[in-house]
């Protein structure tokens, strides 16, 4: 009998796709972090830019 990391019900889940999905879980956790961070410092830079070119 095979042990499964998730079991409800009539649903089982093997490992490896246990292991897949909470891995695309933290890579796009991760990606949409770094993207925020990203974008954040890019309009943070933008706006000093912005006020030294005005002086």
């Amino acid at each position: 009998m095979t042990h499964f990391a998730f079991r409800y019900g009539n649903l089982e889940i093997s490992n490896l796709s246990a292991v897949a999905i909470a891995l695309i879980g933290v890579v796009s956790i991760v990606f949409f972090v770094v993207a925020s961070l990203n974008t954040d410092t890019k309009g943070l830079i933008d706006s000093s830019v912005q006020k030294f070119d005005d002086d």
